[in-house]
């Protein structure tokens, strides 16, 4: 498959990508166009974040370059359109699963999966991260997808987690600093591009 080769070879380092290159081999011409108004979504879920980030394939292959393995099982927290689940499901993960809280970005996500992945290897939920159950994963991800303001039940949600199984963290922005100054929770691997600090824990026996 033409998709996951040029994956491949722009996270292995071996060829340059455009994040609007990337943008339109993963969703087509024009179906990442950025969202209408998300005031009554933000009325509606007043903690989480919605402004999704400019794409930034750059730091998703940082990100995922803290995996000890690229065929590890994902799960990303607010996963918007999907961006990383379907560049670690085009690497080689076997399976990725993703939340997400607005159907627009859900819809998004799963046209996608079912372009370029095999049946079954991604799966979206429609819902609140913070009240979903998660589905089991080795490694999970999470961009930033809540305000700070809700550190205290994403915590207490990532703590029954991960002791009910082991997995790989990778969290970016404030919820790296918050991750990194819980005693719960210790540091095993980081990265740095540019300004923005990329870190894994793992929760500490």
């Amino acid at each position: 498959m033409a998709v996951a080769r040029d994956i491949g070879e722009y996270h292995a380092g071996r060829v340059h990508l455009a994040d609007s290159a990337i943008e339109r081999r993963l969703f087509g011409r024009g179906a990442a166009a950025p969202e209408a108004w998300l005031g009554d979504a933000l009325l509606r879920h007043g903690l989480h974040k919605f402004d999704e980030d400019a794409p930034d394939y750059a730091l998703v292959r940082a990100a995922l370059s803290l995996l000890p393995r690229t065929d590890m099982t994902l799960l990303d927290i607010g996963c918007g359109r999907g961006r990383v689940l379907l560049y670690a499901g085009l690497l080689g993960a076997p399976r990725v699963a993703g939340i997400e809280i607005l159907p627009s970005r859900v819809a998004l996500a799963r046209r996608a999966a079912a372009r370029h992945l095999p049946d079954g290897v991604m799966t979206v939920l429609e819902g609140d991260a913070l009240a979903l159950s998660w589905p089991d994963a080795e490694a999970l991800i999470a961009m930033s997808p809540f305000y700070p303001s809700a550190w205290r039940r994403f915590r207490a949600r990532l703590l029954a987690y991960a002791a009910a199984r082991p997995v790989r963290i990778i969290a970016v922005a404030w919820l790296r600093d918050a991750l990194a100054a819980d005693r719960r929770f210790a540091l095993v691997a980081q990265a740095q591009m540019e300004w923005i600090e990329i870190a894994a824990f793992e929760l500490k026996i």
